[in-house]
């Protein structure tokens, strides 16, 4: 009744084996992908915040200049 079957099952976890090694792959990939995606985001909101802090540091900056020497040219001057 015994049949030889030792190359069917050779060749279904050969599959199986292939099967693990491409899924693992592919989500090592989409796992590389949010990082990548995740860290381009967060350096954009860095810049942003920076530009902001720097916009505000200048206004208050040009501010102060006018209050102290009355003249409305500072600001212009700074940019």
């Amino acid at each position: 009744m015994l049949r030889n079957n030792s190359g069917q099952v050779l060749l279904i976890a050969a599959l199986a084996i292939a099967l693990i090694i491409s899924s693992l792959t592919l989500y090592v990939y989409e796992t590389r992908q949010s990082i990548v995606s995740a860290d381009r985001s967060s350096r954009l909101n860095d810049f942003i915040r920076n530009v902001k802090i720097g916009s505000r540091n200048l206004i208050i900056g040009s501010l102060a200049n006018i209050s102290n020497e009355e003249t409305n040219e500072t600001l212009r001057i700074n940019l």
